[in-house]
């Protein structure tokens, strides 16, 4: 079994800086095969950057997930788990993408990381198959041999001679060649399925309730593909390493990736020659946070945002905010990285700019006066290149307001800072991200500081469908 090293995303990777230097070296030059389970499109990552070297520190980026090199295999979960006992942060981001509570609690220790990204990675596999096969069955031009009575192909004569000489059994040994389900692409997926099964027994029972389709595509594949069992499964994953690219099975072609990454983590392992490689499979934090605000704060507001590219500059350039407020000219930015909680103050209430009704409302937290946050940050380009972004978003859209949306291990009210002229502000919103030792009471949490915000904020306010006609945040015109 791999040696398994634990690391947390936007955090320096310690004693394992040479391995990821080495993983990096590898991702960059091509010799990976690393699948993006965010993808709709399930395909390989070409060259993600997983690590980087920042103020000359090596340090993840924003992915989570497992990578696979040689005898090594490293583990990078969520920064907000680090102290609670299994995954819950990671658990909770899951649950919201997929809409519903698929991936088990059942695993506990160490293997709790590495299990909730296989698991994850088979509720996948099992949603892109059930897609493909209601287009229809992938079908490939294959080779078969048969020895019966009904003679469709080339006669072989030498096996026929080999295998019925002696007997008076009516039977021709013969070749045939035809498109048919029985080839290796659904060998693959059957084998892949097969191996799941074994290894996450109770999982693939939730599936097959959940999703009945994928089940019915499962039995359909079996029966025309009766020696999928027998198979080599280090034959089959050589088979299938050519895309499929033939525009009728397009859909099939993440199946085969999904697949494959399956086959490769839980099924037998092939004998690897020559180099070694990257493998495994990574979810992007920073979309994972951006659809979390994007279903439970901001969803159903009574005038809602937008999140279409725009074109300014006379379409030279296009601009796509995460979340574009028009009617109330607010922009905001879904933001995971770390150094922003790094940038909140110990403040008391502050007055916001006037509202279009002319009266100022009570805001805790303004920017602290001691100092300029952005110089607390080692180092701070990152954060001023989001400012910059902001900004741009702000002037290019028409926008009065304008922020950033990012989680938080301690909680702090949301604070804000004036841009320029009157009326402008950019606003700091953190989410506090909470600690438990069970789930229920982590998700009960985390639930209650989502309604905080959405009952403190008014462009939250709006969102939870309040009356009346509060600006989402208080501007002078």
């Amino acid at each position: 079994m791999p040696e398994n090293e634990l690391l947390y995303d936007y955090r320096p990777v310690g004693g394992c800086e040479k391995l990821c230097r080495d993983i990096q070296k590898r991702i960059y030059d091509g010799d990976c095969r690393i699948v993006n389970l965010l993808d709709e499109k399930g395909r390989e990552e070409p060259r993600p950057e997983v690590f980087g070297e920042e103020n000359g520190i090596w340090q993840t980026r924003q992915y989570v997930g497992i990578l696979e090199y040689g005898k090594e295999q490293i583990t990078i979960t969520s920064r907000f788990d680090a102290t609670n006992p299994q995954p819950f942060f990671l658990w909770y981001l899951i649950e919201n993408f997929l809409g519903e509570s698929l991936v088990s609690q059942e695993s506990v220790g160490g293997a709790c990381q590495k299990n909730l990204f296989d698991e994850f990675l088979i509720v996948r596999l099992a949603i892109q198959l059930q897609k493909a096969f209601k287009r229809g069955g992938l079908r490939a031009y294959n080779s078969f041999e048969r020895n019966d009575g009904k003679v469709r192909g080339i006669i072989d004569v030498p096996r026929h001679i080999r295998e019925n000489l002696e007997l008076d059994n009516g039977c021709m040994a013969y070749r045939i060649q035809a498109y048919s389900l029985d080839n290796p692409w659904n060998i693959l997926f059957l084998q892949a399925c097969g191996a799941a099964c074994k290894r996450f027994p109770n999982l693939t029972r939730r599936l097959d309730r959940r999703f009945p389709e994928f089940s019915a595509a499962l039995r359909i594949l079996a029966q025309s593909a009766p020696g999928w069992e027998e198979a080599g499964q280090g034959q089959i994953l050589r088979r299938t390493e050519q895309s499929i690219s033939n525009p009728i099975y397009r859909d099939w072609e993440p199946v085969r990736l999904a697949a494959r990454a399956v086959l490769r983590r839980m099924g037998t392992r092939p004998d690897k020659t020559g180099a070694p490689m990257v493998t495994g499979v990574l979810l992007d934090m920073d979309r994972l946070w951006e659809r979390l605000l994007e279903d439970k704060l901001f969803m159903g507001a009574k005038k809602p945002f937008s999140q279409q590219s725009r074109s300014v500059l006379g379409g030279h350039v296009e601009l796509r905010p995460d979340f574009y407020f028009p009617h109330w000219g607010t922009v905001l930015d879904a933001k995971n990285r770390s150094l922003w909680e790094r940038t909140l103050p110990d403040a008391g209430i502050a007055k916001a700019p006037r509202g279009t009704d002319g009266e100022e409302y009570d805001f805790p937290g303004k920017g602290s006066p001691e100092g300029k946050w952005s110089e607390m940050l080692t180092p701070p380009d990152a954060v001023r290149d989001n400012v910059y972004q902001i900004l741009g978003y702000m002037l290019a859209l028409g926008c009065s307001q304008g922020g950033v949306v990012f989680p938080s291990h301690i909680r702090r009210d949301p604070v804000w800072d004036p841009v320029g002229p009157p009326g402008l502000a950019f606003w700091r919103i953190p989410v506090c991200i909470p600690q438990a030792e069970m789930y229920e009471d982590f998700r009960k949490r985390l639930d209650g500081e989502l309604l905080r915000l959405r009952e403190q904020m008014p462009v939250c306010r709006i969102v939870s469908g309040h009356p009346g006609s509060i600006a989402p945040f208080p501007v002078s015109r």
